[in-house]
């Protein structure tokens, strides 16, 4: 699938203008721009997600053994008390 770009237009005080490189790295405020639009559209769409699943509007769906089966515990740690006394 073929990408097309568009150029827009908008308007930005001074101070914007001035944080957009600060904010992102980009020397140049195009870039910056670009760069500060590439990272918020995600995240705002995956805040959108989030939110149909706190709202209820969309849930998962166990099958009854994975609904029945108890947590994994996996060990994070090596308790020493517990292991056989050396002969």
């Amino acid at each position: 699938m073929e990408v097309q770009i568009r150029k827009v237009t908008v308007e930005l005080s001074e101070t914007e203008m001035t944080e957009f490189p600060d904010l992102t790295g980009e020397r140049k405020t195009g870039p910056a721009i670009r760069r500060l639009m590439q990272e918020a559209l995600p995240q705002r769409q995956r805040a959108r997600i989030a939110q149909c699943f706190l709202s209820g509007a969309r849930g998962l769906e166990l099958d009854s053994t994975e609904a029945l089966e108890p947590p994994r515990l996996i060990p994070t740690a090596l308790d020493i008390n517990s292991l056989p006394a050396l002969p």
